[in-house]
């Protein structure tokens, strides 16, 4: 009987969800003129796509939940999960030549692309890594992020790093505190500035994976390794 009881709860509950659905018009209301797109999830949530970002809304639309969502069958933040699925799509976009590359000098296992900022200190620390890194055959892509601002010094120095005639070297010494030959060119770190920007990126370093995976700050080749074989 208490079976049936909350059998019989659960299917109100349902007719009175989807009798009560919202329209993408009510949600975007929330969001204001930023445009959204609306897609069923499951039986109780709908998704929400702002941008780059993902939020999960209850069917009736009153209530929109902006931070993690775990999943207690699959064990797993859907939030992240559609968030990682997002980075990969970005990542998988970018061009390699739109990158300052440090290819790996074995067989290439794994890419890594890190957002870094060449007056950061402990990018200047990853990057001391760098032969390390090339040598257990990982590629590292560079998106220069300085977190100055456009027209900063550190902007100038990405550019010069980017316009010398010897891209990965200078950039190596400038990495290494020295001072590098200013140089300008037609560049793309307005770009790299702007793809931060779309995927939620203001810390440097700032390490992502190719299946979208994100981790903050200096990390030393071993524990990159981890990562990469846990991705």
């Amino acid at each position: 009987m208490k079976a049936v009881l909350l059998a019989l709860i659960s299917l109100s509950f349902l007719n009175y969800a989807y009798a009560n659905e919202s329209s993408p018009n009510q949600l975007q209301q929330y969001f204001g003129s930023e445009p959204i797109e609306v897609t069923p999830y499951d039986k109780y949530l709908k998704e929400i796509t702002v941008g780059t970002k993902t939020y999960f809304a209850s069917l009736d639309g009153r209530y929109i939940f902006t931070g993690p969502i775990f999943d207690t069958q699959s064990r797993q933040d859907i939030v992240e999960v559609r968030t990682k699925a997002m980075r990969h799509k970005m990542l998988a976009k970018l061009p390699k030549d739109s990158t300052l590359t440090y290819p790996a000098t074995t067989q290439e296992k794994h890419v890594i692309t890190v957002f870094t900022d060449i007056d950061c200190g402990y990018c200047r620390k990853l990057h001391s890594q760098i032969d390390a890194f090339n040598t257990l055959g990982v590629s590292v892509r560079y998106v220069m992020l300085p977190r100055a601002g456009k027209n900063t010094r550190s902007f100038k120095k990405a550019v010069s790093a980017l316009c010398s005639e010897t891209p990965n070297p200078t950039m190596t010494l400038a990495m290494m505190g020295n001072e590098i030959d200013t140089k300008n060119c037609s560049n793309n770190v307005n770009q790299q500035m702007q793809l931060a920007k779309q995927l939620n990126i203001t810390a440097t370093p700032t390490i992502l994976l190719t299946d979208g995976s994100l981790t903050v700050g200096y990390i030393t080749a071993d524990q990159l390794i981890d990562l990469l074989y846990k991705a």
